[in-house]
């Protein structure tokens, strides 16, 4: 699905694109998020993972997508650190899940707002 020459780009008109920036573009369209995507991110093997208004985590892979019902808010922010997806949103928590099947291993709270941004350190 991803090459060197790729971009990923989501959007509030709900889909995710994937560009080839050689030939400037769409290769592919993803639709199926109910609600304006905030965040993208992609991990080594070309996953692509999503979030946003619809309060679900998104991972498209070659094979299909996987869906994962997370959260009672939106989500505003992706990070990866190795084999681990983090998320963060409007429902003041960060979630650190499998990045394989997106499984919550891990809460972590402390903020007293919604989760704009995650950056990992590796």
């Amino acid at each position: 699905m991803l090459h060197e020459d790729s971009l990923v780009s989501a959007s509030w008109d709900k889909t995710i694109r994937v560009w080839d920036l050689v030939s400037k573009t769409t290769v592919r369209v993803l639709q199926g998020h109910t609600g304006f995507i905030h965040v993208v991110k992609t991990l080594q093997d070309g996953t692509i993972i999503s979030g946003g208004d619809d309060k679900r985590l998104r991972m498209w892979k070659e094979n299909g997508v996987v869906e994962v019902p997370s959260v009672s808010g939106g989500i505003n922010s992706i990070g990866i650190a190795g084999d681990l997806i983090v998320t963060g949103g409007m429902e003041e928590e960060i979630r650190v899940r499998d990045s394989s099947s997106g499984v919550c291993v891990k809460v972590i709270t402390g903020h007293r707002g919604w989760i704009n941004c995650l950056i990992t350190c590796e």
